[in-house]
């Protein structure tokens, strides 16, 4: 299962320096039954129809009349095999892993 976080302010881009404070500037909007960070991404975002309706792989958990999708700056949480919460924040192309920047 992965975790989707939005940005409460998002900025749709990610500078540099960027460390994300998941409980102070992000928001939880889903849990997404899936082992695939893309799979995550792809399910949390509308394409022809609200994203946070009626999908069985998705639990929708954010705030009452649905949000937008995940985009730029917003982050994905998954617990490892290892036992480490892995963190990516979504990037321009991509991902970058965070886990041990993440406050």
């Amino acid at each position: 299962m992965i975790q989707v976080y939005h940005s409460k302010q998002p900025t749709f881009r990610v500078g540099n320096e960027f460390v994300p404070n998941v409980i102070r500037d992000y928001v939880h909007v889903a849990n997404v039954y899936v082992d695939s960070k893309d799979a995550a991404y792809e399910l949390t975002n509308t394409i022809d129809a609200n994203w946070y309706e009626d999908d069985e792989q998705v639990a929708y958990v954010g705030p009452a009349g649905g949000c937008r999708s995940t985009s730029v700056g917003d982050v994905m949480v998954m617990l490892d095999d290892s036992g480490v919460y892995r963190t990516w924040v979504v990037a321009s192309f991509g991902f970058s892993d965070v886990t041990d920047r993440v406050s």
